[in-house]
């Protein structure tokens, strides 16, 4: 199984800048023994922070996919 990042849009930013949205489109792609491959197309949707304030890296706070998302 192999999974890629095919496109990303940032869908909001905090006033403060804080915190964001980021939606990301995957292709994961499986095989199991002989069988044809497949190819799954999903989304899913990120809640980023700023680690340390304005000036600290991007972490992951929330994610839901297009199942489970509210």
């Amino acid at each position: 199984m192999t999974a890629a990042v095919s496109g990303t849009g940032l869908t909001r930013v905090a006033p403060a800048g804080d915190r964001a949205e980021v939606l990301v489109y995957l292709e994961q792609d499986s095989q199991k023994g002989d069988a044809a491959a497949r190819t799954l197309r999903m989304w899913a949707n990120l809640t980023m922070v700023r680690e340390d304030g304005e000036g600290g890296e991007w972490l992951i706070d929330a994610a839901c996919t297009e199942r489970d998302c509210g």
